[in-house]
């Protein structure tokens, strides 16, 4: 539920079973806690509003291999402290507005190759430290502003068939891109 272990100072660690019948993770449910680390359960549909929003210690997020996540919505991971790389489950269709933004830490993130992604909202990289992307075939839109201020992106990889129809004032500005 909405912020069940909102602000717990002392919550370094959660365990959820991997056959766990957990279906979302609320809003503001870890936001600014000290956990290190989660994985995410296969039956988890949404990643709520600000789950793990201001996470500061949070390194890495694993998604089960048959995950059957869809969207990642608002503010989910903002401000998260996120280093290793992301591997987003094949089902996610949605990231939505300020997802991963200021997410300082991650240079990487990946999409499966026949992924069901389908918008990069408003915002939902700006800000963060990666260093490159290859753009899911399946993805339609690239919201305003998705990678402003991404200083760091260099290179900007569509995949073969590219199915995108529109790229949004903003989308990539203030990036150092060299290649797309």
């Amino acid at each position: 539920d909405s912020s069940a272990f909102s602000n717990c100072i002392f919550l370094e660690s959660v365990e959820i079973e991997e056959n766990s019948e957990l279906e979302s993770i609320g809003s503001n449910s870890f936001f600014r806690t000290p956990i290190y680390d989660f994985f995410v359960p296969k039956h988890v549909k949404i990643i709520e509003n600000s789950a793990f929003n201001d996470c500061e210690n949070i390194l890495s997020i694993k998604f089960e291999e048959d995950s059957e996540l869809e969207i990642i919505d608002k503010n989910a991971f903002a401000g998260a402290y996120l280093e290793e790389i992301i591997e987003i489950p094949i089902h996610v269709k949605i990231i939505s507005e300020f997802a991963f933004n200021q997410c300082q830490y991650f240079e990487t993130i990946h999409f499966k190759e026949n992924c069901d992604m389908e918008l990069f909202d408003s915002y939902s990289f700006a800000f963060s430290n990666i260093q490159s992307i290859v753009i899911p075939k399946s993805l339609k839109i690239i919201a305003n502003d998705a990678f402003n201020y991404c200083t760091k992106l260099h290179t900007v990889t569509f995949q073969k068939d590219s199915q995108l129809e529109s790229i949004e004032d903003g989308a990539f500005a203030e990036t150092n891109i060299k290649e797309i």
